[in-house]
């Protein structure tokens, strides 16, 4: 009799060690579900304007940019990020950039977040892009880091609208520029963007889908 009733304390026990058990793998799964980082995929319309630093014109750019993220319900949201842009010149400009926004205010469905990135921007003119009576040839690499503010809204469960501020700081650059003298038909070399540490600030308006 005593083995039986060690046999049912032993069977209690190990009931009781199971539910224990299947608790603690329910309360990590919902853990993990609460904390699961979210797939999303954003694009909108961007503007910016290029200031020449021998060249007193501002050169207006207007493009579009698409992004992908991966971010938690913790409000941090990684992304890489694609522009294209054009201006009014023809200058074409292309940029690539991976980073990281903290949203760190939250009322209701509207939002606020910052963030910074390391981008790669790539910007060229044609042949001879004319800007204030100068002819122009220019073909220029940065590396930039952006920084930016977004405000949101959350307009269903998956889907929020937004509008930002990129900033691009100049880390480093390769510029190879030609200024063609039309007076002496000379080729003259130029520092185009040389005068400046940034690539001015661009505004942004889109939207982002949520997986």
């Amino acid at each position: 009799s005593v083995f039986i009733y060690i046999g049912v304390v032993v069977m209690k026990l190990s009931k009781l060690f199971l539910i224990c058990a299947i608790g603690m793998c329910a309360e990590n799964v919902m853990a993990e579900t609460e904390n699961k980082m979210n797939f999303s995929v954003g694009g909108g319309v961007i503007q910016g304007n290029l200031k020449y630093s021998e060249i007193d014109v501002d050169d207006k750019m207007d493009g579009y940019f698409i992004n992908l993220g991966l971010g938690d319900r913790s409000g941090i949201h990684y992304f890489t990020e694609y522009t294209k842009q054009e201006s009014e010149h023809n200058t074409q400009y292309d940029a690539i950039t991976i980073g990281v926004k903290q949203r760190f205010y939250q009322l209701q469905n509207f939002y606020t977040s910052a963030g910074f990135a390391l981008g790669y921007v790539k910007i060229k003119s044609p042949e001879r892009a004319e800007l204030a009576s100068n002819q122009v040839a220019y073909n220029m690499e940065y590396v930039t880091v952006p920084l930016s503010l977004e405000a949101g809204y959350v307009a269903y469960q998956k889907l929020s609208l937004f509008a930002g501020l990129d900033f691009d700081i100049i880390m480093c650059k390769n510029e190879i520029a030609v200024d063609y003298d039309k007076s002496s038909g000379r080729n003259v070399d130029m520092d185009v963007l040389s005068d400046h540490q940034s690539l001015g600030l661009k505004y942004k308006v889109g939207l982002r889908y949520y997986f």
